[in-house]
């Protein structure tokens, strides 16, 4: 479950010199809430693509239907299309985008996960497609990811 980080804000006024001389009565003071969206963290075994259904995408072609992606329904498909992701083609270009160098299986798989995460799709899926995607990209790309990295 994600956490709530609180943070202040304090507006004055910007004639002053400093903070502690601001006695305006248009003093704001504001607490914000965002999403500590780091506490959600990607796990293979969060997944809930079946064994057969991430096998069969594993050893079978690219489709390029970003719906034959398992995890991958009609609400993650209209956010993909919404950040300009129409194929799986894409969707395999944006996971590789977030490898670079020294970037290692697990970070790689957690920039994706944070950026499904971003754009707002559906959480229960999630993990399920970063685990088809890094599972697919291993098979054309050894070595670029590890799900024994994961083993508890």
């Amino acid at each position: 479950m994600p956490s709530l980080l609180k943070s202040r804000a304090t507006c004055v006024d910007p004639y002053e010199e400093l903070p502690s001389k601001c006695g305006h009565p248009w003093l704001v003071s504001v607490e914000v809430y965002s999403i500590d969206v780091m506490a959600q963290a990607f796990n293979p075994q969060n997944s809930k693509v079946a064994d057969d259904t991430l096998g069969d995408f594993v050893r079978g072609a690219v489709e390029e239907s970003l719906t034959s992606v398992p995890g991958i329904g009609p609400a993650t498909e209209e956010k993909l299309k919404g950040e300009g992701i129409t194929s799986t083609y894409q969707l395999i270009g944006k996971f590789l985008s977030m490898k670079d160098e020294g970037v290692e299986s697990v970070e790689h798989c957690e920039r994706f996960y944070q950026w499904l995460i971003h754009i707002g799709t559906p959480a229960g899926f999630r993990a399920g497609i970063v685990h088809s995607i890094a599972e697919k990209m291993n098979i054309l790309m050894p070595g670029i990811y590890d799900a024994a990295l994961y083993d508890e």
